[in-house]
């Protein structure tokens, strides 16, 4: 909105009254004439008294600027910097590596960002994120060269665990015809699809690692006339081995099956079966025998996760009982079997889990290794707040779930007799199935540091790479490759800690704590590699940038001065009329 403002030549104090007061002179002068016209001749007197006044006060318009300086980014469109030049955008500066644009000027450097003056209007790719901080306390607005660049524009990956069937997701814009994007491993292909229209699609490519370890996938996208390859790393996991302990009623096919496939994957476990009162059947495999028995508190802290029935569990002693709620408010997660009669007979003292009742004692649904039919008792848990779905039928009906009990959780597995797929010979399904369902059961794992690394892939050489680490005490020993890196503990929240590298080469590095060796490998790349999905990152970046840094995004206020020739022509006007009436 615009406003007027005065600059005097002197004080105002000593301009108004004066110019006021030879103002009322000079009509108390007219008014005693006794001649013709007064009306004229005051109205004279009022445009001379006027232009005098604007001669010695300097009137000016605050307006809005539209003299925001224009920074020229690279790949900025041309049509757009010749629309903001006709709306008065006239200052223009390009960056250092961006092609200037008829009388722009170029910036010797970054650096140079921090002198430009406080309102931008950025055109282009835009900048780098360790570059917004020169122009972090400027008023910014953003206008990009497009939504999205032709391509990959952002990958998704997870923690990867060795034998696991996986997927690598993400998104891909596809500006025209017809793309078909490639996922090759170590052994080759293993998973594609095809986008046939154009816009922005998201994709899920599968693939199942063989064995531990860091390794170098490519993503190939291609065409009928063209075909380019980026380099994916992908850190693959062991698999955690776990403590397991089955308390069982009696033995079952089940529980045979289960117990052995964990064994085989490198588990401990250990198996009670009672087969009187008070008298039990033990098991331990990958571990050395202990007493069973007598369920202690000791004895429920060396184990990730419990294992049993509603019978079982309803046998336990009052003291085990006890025991037992307590370490599953501690971490400890508990797995129930449920048979027909669970729904109506459920565990004493645990959180009631609650049913829908069917008549199919079947269920089909999809795991990564195909589409499954099972038995299953003839019900589903019913949906509601506090149950995490972890398997699910075709229908989206839950068929084994959790609730969270203090730091632990519950979990009832509705399905049955799934030791049938390994009598089919489909020992992958049966894992792929089993496998969630204990981990998500399991205690959570106890570390004393957390690594991960803030800033979105890809990583950079010779760029800022942000660190994050969260402590259980003590200050963290970080190490780059065996190099020490200073940390920074959080000015607001205690224990956790930031650190900042840049990258010297490109390829795999490790991050360590030395405390205990946790160690977070990564890949950085060069600089050319990955342009689309780093180019949608700066676009998503300097919008957000944008966003929270714009103030008076069209500029800023600036004084615009009354040209003092009007002032002139006034008071020439009003002498011509004064002169004028006594000739008339």
């Amino acid at each position: 909105m615009n406003s007027l403002s005065f600059n005097p030549i002197t004080d105002w104090l000593l301009v108004v009254p004066a110019l006021t007061l030879v103002f009322l002179l000079l009509v108390w002068i007219e008014i005693q004439r006794k001649e013709k016209k007064l009306l004229w001749r005051l109205a004279a007197l009022a445009l001379i008294a006027i232009s005098l006044a604007g001669m010695f006060l300097q009137p000016a318009f605050k307006i809005q600027s539209a003299g925001t300086t224009v920074l020229l980014t690279p790949n900025y469109n041309t049509q757009q910097v010749d629309s903001l030049i006709k709306k008065g955008y006239t200052d223009l500066i390009a960056l250092p590596e961006t092609t200037p644009y008829k009388s722009s000027k170029s910036l010797p450097s970054y650096r140079a960002l921090d002198d430009l003056p406080n309102n931008l209007f950025i055109v282009g790719e835009g900048i780098s994120r360790y570059v917004e901080a020169y122009i972090e306390n400027k008023s910014v607005a953003y206008l990009p060269i497009v939504d999205y660049p032709e391509g990959i524009t952002s990958v998704l990956q997870e923690g990867y665990i060795a034998n696991r069937a996986q997927a690598i997701t993400g998104t891909f814009y596809n500006r025209k015809g017809e793309k078909q994007l490639v996922l090759n491993g170590p052994g080759g292909k293993e998973d594609s699809i095809t986008f046939q229209s154009s816009g922005l699609h998201s994709f899920e490519l599968k693939f199942r690692p063989k064995q531990a370890g860091n390794f170098s996938y490519n993503l190939t996208v291609q065409d009928s006339t063209q075909r380019y390859s980026e380099t994916l790393p992908v850190v693959v996991r062991q698999e955690k081995p776990l403590s397991v302990l089955f308390l069982n009623s009696y033995p079952t096919a089940e529980v045979r099956f289960l117990k052995n496939q964990l064994a085989e994957k490198g588990h401990r476990v250990a198996v009670r079966y009672q087969v009187s009162t008070n008298r039990y059947q033990t098991e331990f495999i990958n571990q050395q025998p202990i007493n069973v028995e007598r369920i202690t508190r000791a004895l429920l802290e060396e184990f990730d996760v419990i294992i049993t029935d509603a019978q079982a569990y309803n046998a336990l002693s009052k003291p085990e009982n006890t025991y037992l709620l307590e370490e599953i408010k501690n971490g400890l997660g508990l797995l129930i079997l449920a048979d027909d009669s669970f729904t109506t007979n459920q565990p004493k003292n645990l959180p009631a889990f609650s049913f829908h009742n069917l008549k199919q004692d079947t269920a089909q649904f999809m795991l990564p290794s195909g589409k499954l039919i099972l038995a299953t008792t003839p019900a589903r848990l019913s949906e509601n707040e506090n149950l995490y779905p972890v398997t699910q039928d075709a229908n989206g009906h839950t068929l084994s779930g959790y609730v969270y009990y203090g730091s632990g959780k519950i979990i009832v597995q509705l399905l049955t007799h799934t030791y049938t797929l390994i009598l089919q010979d489909k020992p992958t399904a049966y894992t792929d199935l089993w496998i969630p369902v204990i981990e998500r059961t399991a205690r959570n794992e106890k570390v004393g540091f957390k690594l991960t690394i803030k800033t979105p892939f890809p990583l950079y050489v010779d760029e800022p790479v942000v660190i994050n680490i969260i402590s259980a005490a003590e200050k963290p020993n970080l190490l780059l490759d065996s190099i020490n890196i200073p940390v920074q503990e959080h000015p607001l929240i205690d224990n956790v800690w930031e650190a900042t590298v840049r990258i010297p080469q490109a390829g795999w590095h490790n991050l360590t704590i030395a405390q205990d060796s946790t160690t977070l490998p990564f890949y950085a790349f060069a600089e050319n590699e990955w342009a689309s999905v780093q180019k949608t990152n700066q676009l998503q970046s300097m919008r957000k940038f944008a966003t929270n840094k714009t103030g008076e995004t069209d500029g800023h206020m600036i004084e615009k001065p009354v040209n003092p020739l009007w002032f002139y022509l006034l008071f020439l006007a009003g002498a011509t009329v004064l002169w004028l009436i006594p000739r008339f």
